[in-house]
């Protein structure tokens, strides 16, 4: 559970899955739409409350969701860590406007592929506004209590279970530049145990390792044409595009994402006519953890290939 400590982690320990939890903040928001009749083609100037740049406006929910379009990849280093642990259970949705806001007028490079974490800061903003509650309460309630998805939180996972660690690389290349010493953990309660509640939607849920594979198999059927959380003609439509759609990069037959806050690791895999879902946990950034993440089970001669880079 932490480096030089004795205590081996155990089948109930949470992990953090950084950007995997955009897949959930994307199923979230087609369950709210299809429920209220909104369309994935609806423009985000109908749904967001912030204002937002005109070209941006005419950008449709589903080019959001699958980072086209335009925005930033991130905020300014300077938004990306706090200097007080925060609450992990307090709405995030304040700090995360106040942080997104300046952006969404700035004009968007349309049209082509652009990882965005802001894109989809802006995604849990536009939840908010169809569901009529917070980010948090809204996963809680429309994913996690159906799919049974219990030990779902979000933040850091708290003591006892497991914490990040640094990582040489972490601190060079990620957005955790200020994080703890590489080889290090951060503790429970440390404002360097993950990044700004502000990336909420984009990056912060965890849960165990069951309850990942658990959310797994649930996508699975819903990929493989079986009507769950929502109806499997609307997530085809969430999951249909190039490369990248609804949370998810796409595959021939499969669907993968994978998640790192720079202290820890995670990837899932489904793969929809086996059918088989796997999933990678770590509690480091490092680089042998992003090694493992990248290629253990990915096999491009069984269409198990990544087109694009997915994580924070």
């Amino acid at each position: 559970r932490a480096r030089g400590a004795p205590d081996a982690v155990g089948p109930d320990d949470r992990w953090h899955i950084g950007s995997i939890t955009k897949s959930m903040t994307a199923l979230l928001l087609a369950r709210l739409a299809a429920r209220d009749g909104i369309g994935l083609d609806t423009p985000l100037g109908d749904l967001a409350a912030l204002p937002l740049h005109p070209d941006l406006a005419r950008q449709s929910l589903r080019a959001l969701l699958a980072h086209r379009a335009g925005l930033a990849a991130n905020p300014p280093r300077a938004a990306w860590s706090v200097t007080r642990t925060p609450d992990a259970e307090a709405p995030e949705g304040p700090l995360r406007n106040r942080v997104l806001a300046p952006h969404l007028l700035d004009p968007p490079r349309t049209g082509k592929f652009r990882y965005s974490n802001l894109g989809y800061m802006l995604a849990g903003h536009i939840a908010e506004q169809i569901g009529g509650a917070p980010w948090k309460v809204l996963l809680r309630r429309e994913i996690a209590a159906p799919l049974a998805l219990g030990s779902l939180g979000f933040g850091p996972p708290p003591a006892p279970n497991p914490q990040g660690h640094g990582s040489l690389l972490s601190r060079l290349l990620t957005l955790r530049g200020n994080g703890p010493a590489p080889g290090r953990p951060a503790a429970h309660d440390s404002a360097l145990a993950d990044l700004s509640p502000a990336f909420g939607p984009a990056g912060q849920v965890h849960l165990s390792l069951a309850d990942l594979l658990r959310y797994g198999a649930a996508v699975a059927a819903l990929a493989r044409g079986q009507d769950g959380i929502v109806p499997a003609r609307t997530f085809g439509d969430l999951t249909s595009g190039r490369d990248y759609a609804g949370g998810w990069a796409l595959g021939p037959g499969a669907l993968r994402h994978n998640g790192s806050n720079g202290l820890w690791m995670a990837d899932l895999r489904i793969e929809s006519a086996g059918p088989r879902v796997t999933a990678l946990v770590t509690n480091t950034g490092s680089l042998g953890a992003i090694i493992a993440a990248g290629t253990s089970g990915w096999r491009r001669k069984d269409g198990w290939a990544s087109p694009v880079r997915t994580g924070s």
